[in-house]
């Protein structure tokens, strides 16, 4: 089953954070902040923190690997991949490659200048192998001290190029990402990425208002669940929340038992009241019977459960 989903805002309580499932069983004086305003505000996507791109920034990047890992491709001469991660060919990723486990690691700073927390970042990645037991630590630091971390597992992985970050609650000047993996596997990073946020404006009465951005701060994911599971996983995760209402997010459940496919849209600043109507543009593209019933619709605030919707 495939459906297409494009974002859309009844429930009881106050959210901010909208999440469905398919369940199926088969300055301070010594600080610049000059480059904040350069990130795009509410973007479908992250703005691309690399050189020579525009708007203009100044990075520069560091990396590392450990046991199995290297970031250098070929031998007559061996390429060192890592700094395709901050030049401006937006298409050509730096290559990690863990061999019988290991880890490598990919560091991008501004050394001129700090960003605010609240910002979304992360990276743009592609993984070639989606195997159990491999992570994704994204981190950042100001002035070389670590700030925050927050670890990816194989089921938060989506389908070919996608983002992979966090909220920040505190201010930054690098981000780096660490991947580790206990057998054989490829990370290709294309760029780090970061995203600045403003709160939309109020919803219409009466008006089915569709929360995309740049209108809505929100910001998309997905994610697979269940104990053995092959194939599928959530593709396009930021058309869901585009500018455009003709592209979707697709949503392909895994084969396997106990096996889900995730989509959860978050507004980064506002909450919404109670009595406001949330849920999904839906389409079952394969037209199948009974799909719509393993779908659950979840109302998050902080974090926190706050109602949910089976079946339709």
């Amino acid at each position: 089953m495939t459906p297409r989903l494009s974002g859309q805002s009844g429930m009881g309580l106050n959210y901010h954070h909208v999440f469905l499932s398919l369940l199926l069983f088969a300055s301070s004086i010594s600080t610049i902040w000059g480059q904040q305003n350069n990130i795009e505000l509410n973007p479908a996507i992250g703005t691309p923190w690399v050189n020579g791109s525009t708007p203009v920034f100044s990075v520069v990047q560091t990396n590392s690997s450990n046991l199995g890992g290297t970031w250098t491709v070929g031998a007559l001469p061996p390429v060192n991949t890592a700094l395709r991660a901050i030049d401006d060919n937006l298409s050509d990723p730096a290559i990690g490659t863990v061999t019988l486990g290991g880890s490598v690691t990919l560091r991008v700073s501004d050394n001129s200048n700090d960003y605010d927390a609240g910002n979304y970042v992360g990276f743009l990645i592609d993984l070639s192998t989606l195997a159990l037991g491999q992570s994704v630590d994204v981190t950042t630091y100001l002035n070389g001290v670590m700030r925050e971390t927050q670890t990816f597992s194989t089921a938060s992985f989506g389908i070919n190029q996608f983002e992979i970050g966090f909220i920040t609650s505190m201010t930054y000047d690098a981000i780096e990402l660490t991947y580790s993996l206990a057998g054989t596997g490829v990370i290709q990073i294309y760029h780090a990425i970061n995203k600045r946020f403003a709160g939309g404006s109020p919803l219409t009465c009466r008006v089915m208002d569709t929360l995309n951005q740049p209108d809505y701060s929100m910001i998309a994911y997905g994610s697979n669940a269940g104990a053995i599971c092959l194939g599928g996983g959530v593709s396009d995760v930021s058309n869901a929340i585009s500018e455009s209402h003709s592209d979707f997010a697709i949503l392909d459940v895994p084969s396997g038992v106990g096996c889900a496919a995730y989509l959860g849209i978050r507004d980064v600043v506002l909450d919404y009241e109670p009595g406001t109507f949330v849920g999904f543009d839906l389409e079952n593209t394969n037209f199948m019977v009974g799909v719509l019933d393993g779908v659950l619709i979840e109302t998050y605030l902080d974090g926190v459960l706050q109602e949910s919707k089976s079946g339709l």
